[in-house]
């Protein structure tokens, strides 16, 4: 995390915390599978999708996939760009859907997250 997530997180309960993608057992943001199918009216929804589905934490005990929804608002409602590094020079960022998505996806909620403080 960098140090702005960090003191972000430090004021909350059981942070720092580190984000999990999905919750213990599961996989996919979903985002792909509502655009593919056109389940989505706007942006937001998938902003939405992205964000309740990557609410989770690693950690020990109990915390260990917890959702937090809250800690994952204040990190994207300090969010100023996103940038999706791909690791290989073979991709580029509309090759793989889930690249494409999720990075518009992460947009969407951050820019939520902000409007709704």
């Amino acid at each position: 995390m960098t140090s702005t997530a960090t003191s972000l997180t430090a004021s909350l309960p059981n942070a720092p915390w580190r984000p999990r993608r999905y919750s213990p057992g599961d996989y996919g943001s979903m985002v792909n599978e509502r655009v593919g199918t056109g389940a989505w009216e706007d942006g937001r929804e998938l902003g939405d999708t992205w964000a309740a589905r990557n609410a989770f934490s690693y950690g020990k005990g109990a915390e260990r996939g917890a959702a937090r929804p809250e800690v994952l608002a204040a990190l994207l409602r300090s969010t100023e760009r996103v940038v999706q590094e791909v690791d290989s020079v073979e991709y580029g960022l509309t090759d793989i859907q889930e690249y494409y998505a999720n990075t518009g996806a992460i947009i969407a909620a951050a820019n939520a997250a902000k409007v709704s403080e």
